[in-house]
């Protein structure tokens, strides 16, 4: 099964990197069962279903005041940019990170992503106006453009998570035009 990635501009990408996902881990074993979430699922924070176990995808993140794409950093959503409960609160058990130019996936436990940052974030910590990576790393950040609430993190620091996974792209997979961003050639 083929999903199909002809939906809204903002969800585009995001549909072709859960396409991508599946169809890295059916390199690994074609006899996976993963089906994409349904529309109810979705509102939860889950994307796919693999072999019955919810996975929230996520792609590449540009970050830093230069807006630019990292492999380095991602970020940990509490809220959403609506101010509901972001993906680290909802539903998925895993949460799948794209690294664009390291051509790979960390895979970490929803959990244990939840518990680094309520390690790395006391509740009375003040809010940081900015956007910067060096200035929200580690610190709570809401976006002056809507109600997001997250923090910065290093990559190493969830690939150091007990039970979190690096899986390489297939480089053909990873050559194929299909999962190019929509928007590269403007970047």
């Amino acid at each position: 099964m083929s999903w199909n990635f002809e939906t809204t501009k903002k969800n585009q990408d995001g549909k072709m990197d859960e396409e991508l996902f599946r169809q890295t881990l059916l390199r690994l074993n074609p006899n996976l069962d993963i089906r994409p979430a349904t529309l109810a699922e979705q509102r939860r924070g889950i994307d796919v279903w693999v072999q019955g176990v919810p996975i929230d995808v996520k792609g590449k993140k540009r970050i830093g005041l230069l807006n630019q794409y990292d492999d380095m950093f991602t970020m940990l959503e509490i809220k959403d940019s609506d101010g509901n409960d972001g993906w680290l609160l909802k539903d998925a058990h895993y949460i799948a990170f794209r690294r664009y130019f390291r051509s790979d996936w960390v895979i970490a436990p929803r959990l244990e992503l939840l518990k680094l940052y309520r390690s790395l974030i006391n509740e009375d910590t003040e809010w940081t106006p900015n956007h910067d990576q060096n200035l929200s790393w580690h610190k709570k950040h809401r976006r002056v453009t809507n109600d997001e609430e997250v923090t910065t993190v290093c990559f190493r620091e969830i690939t150091g998570l007990p039970n979190a996974r690096v899986i390489d792209i297939p480089r053909d997979l990873n050559d194929n035009p299909i999962f190019k961003y929509k928007n590269e050639e403007d970047d």
